[in-house]
């Protein structure tokens, strides 16, 4: 699991929150910004077997 954390951070070093990336015994979590979105992605203990769950945020899409 983070060594996928770590080719994303690769992959998109601007849009990585690095202070947002948290690590705990249940999941990690990080989240990734682009423009006026958030997205926070959250991987289970368990994962690839359990999904990941995803939260986008856009408060700006409304004022558009």
């Amino acid at each position: 699991m983070l060594s996928e954390l770590a080719v994303l951070a690769a992959m998109f070093p601007e849009e990585l929150a690095e202070e947002e990336v948290a690590h705990t015994a249940a999941a990690s979590a990080f989240l990734v910004r682009s423009g006026g979105a958030a997205l926070r992605v959250s991987l289970p203990q368990r994962y690839p077997l359990q999904l990941p769950l995803l939260s986008l945020s856009c408060p700006s899409a409304g004022h558009g």
